[in-house]
C-alpha cells in the first residue's frame, strides 16, 4: 500500500522564526499518485526556497486545501478515485480556493486533455516527462500573475477607503479652525503623521502591528482634539504583539465607525477601547465602544445598515483575501457596549 501524503496544519510560534515577509516565495501543493514525481518536484521547488506540502490523492489535495490554502497547486491528472480535473472543479467551486491558481502536470499530451484541464480552471499545463527549469519558471510565473491581481484588489480596497477617513480628518480640522486655531494646528500635525503612513506604506499590503497601531493612536489623536472632554479613550496593548505583522489600515476604519455611531447612541462622554493581545497563536484585536448597534430599522434617515457600512465591508473583504477562513471577525453588544472582535492568526515576525 502506497504511503498516504495528508497536510495536517499545525499551529506555529514565530519566535524563534525571524521571517522577512517580502522575500517570501510562496507555498506550494504538489498533488500526484506516483511518489517518484512528489519527490522530484518536492526536491526541485524546495531549492527554490518554495514552502512544499503534497498530497498523494484527490481525496487528499481537498483536504489538505480545505485546512490551509496554498498559493499554488501542481496537479496531476491520472488519479484513482478523484482525478485531477474533478479536483480542480472543486477547488473553483469553492470561494475561499477560487482563486489558486492550477497548474495540470500530466503525461497525457493529446489536445483534448489540454482543453478540458483549462475548461475546469487550470492557469496552464505542463507534459509529462517535465523539464525542471519549465516547471519553475511556470510556478513563478503564475505566482507572478497571481499576485499582482491579488495586489491591484487590495489596492483598490485601500483607495475605496482612505478617500472616506481624509475628508472626515479634513472636515475636523476645517471645523476647528475658527475656533480653536491651536488644536486645529495639532490635528494638522497628526493628520501629517498619518499621511506619511499612509504614503510609505501605500504599496505594502501588511505592515508590523506596532506601525498599525500607531497610525491607529494618530487617528485617536485627532478625534480626541475634536470632540475634548466627550471622548474617553484607553488602550491596552501586549508588547509582544508589536514584533508581528497585520494588514495595513485594519483598525482606523473600525475606531472610526466607533466613534461615529458611538456619539449617535452613547451618553457621554463616550468610551473608546482599543486592545491588542496574543492568545493560543492568534492575535485578537479589540475595537469597543460605549452605546448599542445600528441597523437601518433604528434610523430611517440611515441610508444602509450601519452595522455593514462601507469601513466594515472593506475590512470584511480584505481579512477574507488575506486569510480565506482562517480568521474570525464578531460583533456583539452587552451591557451598554459595543465589541467588535477580529482573530488573526499570528504572523510572520516583523523585521
Amino acid at each position: 500500500m502506497p504511503t498516504t501524503f495528508a497536510y495536517q496544519p499545525q499551529k506555529k510560534s514565530f519566535d524563534s522564526m525571524p521571517f522577512n515577509f517580502e522575500s517570501y516565495k510562496g507555498e506550494v501543493l504538489i498533488v500526484d499518485d506516483e511518489p517518484n514525481n512528489l519527490e522530484v518536484l518536492s526536491k526541485m521547488l524546495t531549492a527554490q526556497n518554495y514552502d512544499v506540502r503534497v498530497a498523494n490523492s484527490g481525496q487528499h489535495a481537498l483536504a489538505s486545501v480545505k485546512a490551509a490554502p496554498p498559493d499554488i497547486v501542481l496537479l496531476d491528472i491520472n488519479m484513482p478515485l478523484v482525478n485531477g480535473y474533478e479536483v480542480c472543479r472543486q477547488l473553483k467551486s469553492n470561494p475561499n480556493s477560487q482563486k489558486i491558481p492550477v497548474i495540470f502536470i500530466s503525461a497525457n499530451s493529446d489536445m483534448i486533455d489540454k482543453i478540458k484541464a483549462f475548461s475546469v480552471g487550470g492557469v496552464d499545463y505542463v507534459t509529462k516527462p517535465f523539464q525542471v527549469e519549465e516547471v519553475i519558471v511556470r510556478v513563478e510565473n503564475q505566482l507572478k500573475i497571481s499576485r499582482m491581481a491579488r495586489e491591484l484588489y487590495l489596492e483598490l480596497l485601500l483607495y475605496q477607503l482612505n478617500p472616506h477617513f481624509l475628508f472626515n480628518s479634513l472636515m475636523s480640522v476645517r471645523a476647528l479652525i475658527s475656533t480653536d486655531s491651536k488644536a486645529a494646528e495639532s490635528m494638522l500635525t497628526q493628520l501629517a503623521d498619518y499621511l506619511r503612513y499612509l504614503l510609505l506604506n501605500r504599496k505594502k499590503s501588511i505592515v508590523s502591528v506596532e506601525e498599525e497601531l500607531q497610525a491607529t493612536l494618530n487617528y485617536l489623536a485627532i478625534e480626541q482634539i475634536r470632540f475634548k472632554d466627550t471622548l474617553i479613550i484607553k488602550t491596552t496593548i501586549e508588547k509582544a504583539a508589536n514584533n508581528y505583522t497585520m494588514p495595513a489600515f485594519l483598525l482606523q476604519p473600525l475606531v472610526e465607525n466607533a466613534i461615529k455611531y458611538g456619539m449617535v447612541t452613547s451618553k457621554l462622554p463616550l468610551e473608546i477601547e482599543l486592545s491588542v493581545k496574543i492568545e493560543d497563536d492568534m492575535l485578537i484585536f479589540d475595537v469597543i465602544n460605549s452605546g448599542h448597534w445600528l441597523t437601518k430599522d433604528d434610523d430611517d434617515d440611515i441610508p444602509q445598515s450601519a452595522s455593514l457600512g462601507v469601513g466594515l465591508d472593506n475590512v470584511k473583504q480584505r481579512l477574507k483575501e488575506y486569510y480565506f477562513d482562517n480568521h474570525t471577525i464578531n460583533i456583539s453588544e452587552k451591557k451598554g457596549y459595543v465589541y467588535i472582535t477580529i482573530e488573526i492568526p499570528i504572523s510572520r515576525k516583523a523585521q
